[in-house]
């Protein structure tokens, strides 16, 4: 009988009430319609690259997922470098500093796996776009470029270095 009662008091309470109600909601709306109006939309793009070798063995060994989780990480790293945020920035023609750019740019290493992902937000899609997958082509020249610089324990007389012919 209690519980009725104090549904009762509510539903009467609501029903004298349901102007301020009312008026609460549709003040709570338009502001919140007019905040977001006053915002710049952003967009977001993904581009997802595959660091190092497949693995093609039947027998994954746990030090081979670890050696490319490991791998991702650092080109992660070398991409939130200026070496390669100013390679975009230069090549897409983009009218800001390196700095404004890495805000705008997160490199993720998916984890448990060689994937990392070049995630990029910009005022359209498709500069977001475009700058994600100038990202994604910037880290693999400059990953092949550090893989000739560092040659191979096991073929020490040969240069790994391309040539420019």
């Amino acid at each position: 009988m209690n519980e009725f009662v104090e549904l009762r008091y509510l539903l009467t309470l609501l029903l004298r009430r349901w102007p301020v109600i009312l008026i609460g909601a549709l003040l709570g709306a338009g502001l919140s319609l007019g905040i977001s109006q006053q915002m710049s939309p952003v967009y977001r793009a993904t581009a997802t690259l595959l660091v190092g070798q497949p693995i093609q063995a039947t027998n994954v060994d746990s030090r081979d997922i670890q050696t490319s989780e490991q791998l991702a990480f650092t080109y992660a790293e070398i991409g939130r470098r200026q070496s390669a945020l100013q390679r975009a920035i230069d090549t897409l023609d983009l009218d800001m500093t390196w700095r404004q750019l890495q805000e705008r740019v997160r490199f993720r290493p998916v984890e448990g796996t060689q994937l990392l992902d070049v995630i990029v937000e910009a005022g359209s899609r498709e500069e977001a776009r475009r700058t994600a997958d100038e990202l994604a082509r910037q880290l693999v020249l400059l990953s092949s470029c550090l893989l000739y610089t560092s040659p191979s324990p096991r073929d020490r007389t040969r240069s790994r270095m391309p040539s420019s012919a």
